[in-house]
């Protein structure tokens, strides 16, 4: 199920179930085992550095059997999300991965 989402005050466009529960536990055990490094920070001047007095988090470095399933599954979206940003999207941005 999706629907735009207009209570925040942004124009979002959420996407309820993107996966299914198994999936999604799949994926959290996954990235329980997963390496971690300092999140960074980037913005104005700074080609990124780790500020935990902006953000601590961990980024993580799932598989890349994991990064190109959630990659395909949002691919299979951009049409529904292009239409509502009217916009044509091709592709989309690498995924990141945190936890905090």
């Amino acid at each position: 199920m999706t629907r735009p989402n207009t209570d925040s005050g942004f124009d979002l466009y959420m996407v309820s179930k993107l996966f299914g529960v198994e999936t999604c536990v799949e994926f959290v055990n996954e990235l329980s085992r997963c390496t971690q490094s300092p999140a960074t920070v980037y913005g104005g001047s700074d080609s990124g550095s780790v500020d935990e007095r902006v953000r601590k988090a961990s980024r993580l470095a799932p598989s890349p059997e994991i990064v190109e399933r959630v990659r395909l599954r949002l691919l299979e979206y951009r049409g529904k999300v292009g239409e509502h940003f009217g916009t044509r999207l091709s592709d989309c941005e690498e995924s990141i991965y945190l936890r905090r």
